[in-house]
């Protein structure tokens, strides 16, 4: 039962971090960090890492402000400043940068990214508008990863569910855990972290 709960959990947080880093945040979106299931999801996972225990706490304090007019602004503010412009962003949000330190989109090792999709028949909706290593989207990648490992563990795949989590184990080290740490370091290079640094730290310590 345990390894079911595990993968759920997993699966819920990457689908959490895709919505929230993908999109303007929403009274909705907040409401939904703050509630019994990501802080029943976080408590899988955060037994043994400060980082997402800290995070199941401050999530509760979203969910509290998620009704609060000014709170909600202040959070779409900050999505602006890191995911749309126009002025640079804090922290560029894709895989590429942090490999050759050029800030431009659709790098070498994003074919290799999309490749890791196509492996499992997926592919970026908006492809080649939005940069298949963008942090979102890896996100959702996992979060799918992760519900197929879920399903195949319930229905006693166990040879495929390894098969998942070995897939899931790999493409976080080779593409993830390569550039989040530094990542999640520069997005604090903030004058206050309203919600985007901590849920950075926060999926950096998921990926670990």
């Amino acid at each position: 039962e345990a390894c079911y709960e595990l993968a759920a959990a997993r699966a819920y947080l990457y689908t959490l971090f895709h919505k929230v880093l993908g999109g303007e945040p929403t009274t909705e979106l907040l409401a939904a960090i703050g509630s019994e299931a990501t802080a029943q999801a976080v408590g899988e996972l955060a037994r043994e890492d400060d980082t997402l225990a800290s995070f199941a706490a401050f999530a509760g304090g979203v969910g509290d402000r998620a009704e609060d007019a000014a709170f909600v602004e202040e959070a779409q503010e900050e999505f602006a400043r890191f995911f749309e412009g126009p002025a640079e962003p804090p922290a560029y949000p894709w895989e590429g940068p942090y490999l050759t330190r050029e800030t431009m989109v659709f790098q070498p090792n994003t074919l290799a990214v999309r490749a890791a999709y196509a492996d499992y028949g997926l592919q970026v909706r908006r492809l080649k508008h939005i940069p298949d290593d963008h942090v979102s989207i890896m996100a959702a990648f996992m979060a799918d990863l992760s519900e197929r490992a879920e399903a195949a563990l319930r229905a006693g795949d166990f040879d495929q569910g390894h098969d998942l989590v070995a897939a899931m184990y790999r493409f976080s080290q080779e593409h993830m855990a390569t550039w989040l740490p530094e990542y999640a370091a520069q997005s604090l290079h903030v004058t206050k972290a309203v919600l985007y640094p901590q849920v950075i730290h926060a999926l950096r310590s998921l990926v670990q």
